[in-house]
């Protein structure tokens, strides 16, 4: 092969491998729900050559559950239970776990009811109800008093809001493991072997993670009601959904209410009213009638509001104010009729002259005539001066002042002042002459 064929095969190789990467994250789903998690494994003689495929199993679910409030405890039994991982949250102690888990050594009987005592014994020493899961995996048939012994434990789990869900492998009795879950759709028999385990993981975390993954709204008006939507996933997962209660808590408050509405990916809860700004208020939400809940890192806040009166009112008076600038502004460019003087007349004829006697004008004429003309001036009379009679000054009375002289004052300063306002811009306007000639031009 030359050279450019193995460059060639190797960035075709990569790109495959990237692009199956990436669809293999693409694919892998995860639960962001807030759990305590129990595995009750089967540790007997019977799984002794396929333990790995079950620790495997274990690994795996562990890692879809990725809540930073999660808790997980590892449970195995056989003639009696052991805690290998009692309940943390700590990731490095799950890890430790996990490897004393690879090191367990199958043998004995199958008492599973004594795992799921182990796992009840747990729930009772929590002071907060959290939401608990337990998963519990068995190879073999139950006897009749091991069977009954194990539903009873089974219920006891679930007053304290466990969900119960069973994986059957090789020879077990899938009735015998639907009286022991919640409901035959939590029971997962993996029916082709060990090797097999690992198909179910994504059908279990289906069927067991209810998460909340958003709240709306975040913030809500003081004084007012409101409605809140929790969208997610599994909200209809419980025994039934009458079960599903939403749990607001106000200032050390818890108040439970019934949904209005409960679909698989949402539900919606009446909320209570905030009172004061800057308030907050979580929010939980329970399968089974308030016995345990699912808590989510999503709060409410109170803050002010407005109805928008007041902004729409602010909006028209400056949206008035900015007209009555550009009519101001804009009237004598767009309204204005420059009228242009009319050309200069032509100056009129001289009169004619007319010809008098002896080669003279007739003005001339009459000029010589009054050479020796006699002017006689009468002498004027003086007239004798009448003595008017003294008149009386004038008196001139004050008006009296009201208390309403001060503001008719300024009101009729205000008159006068619009009054101008308005002469001026009117006569910017074009009359109809203008408009008249405007038109013969």
């Amino acid at each position: 092969m030359t050279k450019e064929t193995l460059w060639t095969v190797a960035i075709t190789a990569t790109f495959f491998f990237c692009l199956c990467f990436s669809t293999l994250k693409a694919e892998t789903p995860s639960c962001h729900g807030a759990y305590d998690l129990y595995f009750v494994l089967d540790r007997s003689g019977s799984v002794s050559t396929d333990w790995d495929q079950i620790y495997d199993f274990v690994k795996n679910l562990t890692e879809r559950f990725v809540s930073p409030n999660m808790r997980v405890s590892f449970i195995v039994f056989s003639s009696k239970a052991e805690i290998v991982l009692k309940l943390t949250g700590d990731r490095a102690k799950i890890n430790e776990g996990l490897k004393y888990l690879n090191a367990v050594k199958p043998a004995g009987e199958t008492y599973m009811h004594e795992g799921i005592k182990q796992a009840t014994a747990q729930m009772k020493e929590q002071l907060k109800k959290s939401s608990s899961i337990i998963v519990a995996l068995t190879d073999g048939k139950l006897e009749p008093y091991i069977h009954k012994l194990t539903k009873d434990e089974a219920d006891e789990a679930r007053t304290f809001g466990a969900r119960v869900y069973c994986v059957g492998v090789k020879d077990f009795d899938e009735e015998q493991l639907a009286d022991v879950a919640d409901t035959r759709e939590q029971v997962f028999p993996v029916k082709g072997g060990f090797q097999a385990l690992k198909g179910i993981v994504n059908s279990i975390l289906k069927q067991s993670c209810t998460e909340i993954l958003t709240v709306e709204p975040s913030s809500v008006c003081v004084n007012q009601s409101f409605d809140i939507v929790l969208r997610g996933n599994g909200f209809t997962l419980g025994r039934q959904t009458e079960g599903v209660v939403c749990s607001f808590i106000v200032d050390g408050a818890t108040n439970k209410v019934k949904p209005s509405k409960v679909k698989n990916d949402y539900v919606l809860c009446p909320a209570p009213v905030l009172y004061s700004v800057g308030q907050q208020m979580e929010v939980l939400i329970s399968l089974n009638s308030g016995t345990s809940y699912i808590s989510s890192t999503f709060t409410i806040t109170a803050s002010t509001c407005s109805d928008g009166t007041v902004v729409a009112i602010v909006f028209l008076v400056l949206f008035a104010l900015l007209a009555l600038a550009l009519m101001w502004w804009f009237w004598p460019l767009c309204c204005t009729i420059v009228i242009k003087d009319p050309p200069p007349q032509r100056p009129p004829p001289p009169p004619p002259v007319r010809w008098g006697e002896k080669g003279s004008t007739e003005e001339g004429a009459r000029l010589e005539k009054a050479k020796n003309a006699v002017v006689s001036i009468q002498e004027e009379t003086e007239e004798p001066m009448i003595k008017k009679s003294p008149t009386s000054p004038h008196t001139y009375h004050q008006s009296e002042s009201k208390w309403y002289t001060p503001i008719r004052g300024r009101l009729q300063a205000l008159w006068a002042l619009l009054r101008r306002q308005y002469d001026r811009v009117s006569l910017m306007r074009p009359t109809t002459a203008d408009k008249g000639l405007q038109h013969q031009r």
